[in-house]
């Protein structure tokens, strides 16, 4: 699988996890055998930008190529401006969040909370791709409830957009992890694009 113009080794991916996925356990996923690993997300508030919790998140040492940081925000700006200061701390690629559910997010409307909003998308979407030099990639669910799936339409929105790739969690935002992860809406979006589609949900 090929990424802008990084050529994976494998099509294996380690999603981004809170609290799991530092420094040290990203390298030891790619020593055996992990094609990415993402780092944790960080978010785009200028305001955490100097807490000790987003300097680790933003630590990358000698991590294997290409290295993979991810944002989460609703401000394109702001977005774009973190974006920009990835891309000077040594990342490759930058992933936006669209499929965090936590309540916090929600509160700041962003992560998951912006799958109700498809304008807000295209808008973040194109301004974080016009920002940096490096492939954008975006992570999403298949909708915010199970009522109202869009993961096909934010799927086209991301190719229109530039982006290089995406990756669907195949739940909605409002089920959260509580039920089975299902993959049709992830086969639906396989067949609607042409970027490259890794499926998230329920896969160890």
């Amino acid at each position: 699988m090929k990424i802008g113009f990084f050529e994976m080794k494998s099509p294996l991916v380690l999603a981004p996890m809170a609290g799991i996925t530092d420094l040290p356990f990203r390298k030891l996923c790619r020593r055996f055998g992990a094609g990415l690993a993402i780092a944790e997300m960080t978010s785009a508030d200028p305001s955490l930008a100097g807490t000790r919790k987003s300097r680790w998140r933003l630590e990358y040492g000698d991590e294997p190529t290409p290295r993979v940081g991810q944002l989460v925000g609703n401000c394109p700006e702001q977005m774009a401006a973190s974006a920009r200061n990835l891309v000077q701390q040594g990342v490759d690629i930058v992933d936006i969040n669209l499929g965090c559910p936590v309540k916090k997010l929600r509160q700041k409307r962003a992560g998951a909370y912006l799958l109700q909003d498809l304008e807000a998308i295209a808008k973040l979407f194109k301004t974080v791709v016009k920002a940096v030099p490096v492939p954008v990639t975006a992570k999403f669910r298949s909708g915010w409830d199970e009522a109202t799936p869009v993961a096909v339409e934010v799927a086209q929105l991301a190719e229109d957009s530039g982006l290089a790739a995406i990756t669907v969690h195949g739940r909605s935002a409002k089920t959260n992890y509580s039920a089975p992860a299902e993959y049709a809406s992830i086969a639906d979006v396989k067949q609607a694009v042409t970027i490259p589609v890794i499926a998230n949900g329920d896969i160890d």
